[in-house]
């Protein structure tokens, strides 16, 4: 870089810079870790009703891996930390309060 500055940048980093990159971390890998397992549980289940029990498993599991990735992708491409906040552990806990649902309904 020539030392010229981008049109609209801080001229320096600012103290809230780690702590929004932390934020990031923790809701790409652990979060989205949540977010993935509980709407592949969700998708299994629903997909045991178009497959077998075990292709469904697999299927979901191998869906998973690849909602995992986007998820880690998302949370550092987006822009704004309130919606990932939001959508992230939101879309988590709903998920899981369905298979909770689902769970004690029996299957």
């Amino acid at each position: 870089m020539n030392g010229t500055q981008a049109r609209g940048q801080p001229g320096l980093v600012s103290a809230a810079r780690p702590v929004r990159i932390v934020q990031r971390v923790l809701l790409g890998i652990v979060g989205g870790y949540f977010l993935a397992a509980e709407a592949m549980g969700l998708l299994g289940w629903m997909l045991t009703h178009l497959v077998a029990r075990s292709e469904a498993a697999a299927l979901a599991a191998m869906l998973a891996f690849v909602t995992y990735l986007c998820l880690i992708l998302w949370a550092f491409g987006d822009r704004s930390l309130k919606r990932l906040w939001l959508v992230i552990p939101g879309t988590a806990g709903a998920c899981f309060l369905l298979n909770l649902a689902i769970a004690a309904g029996g299957s």
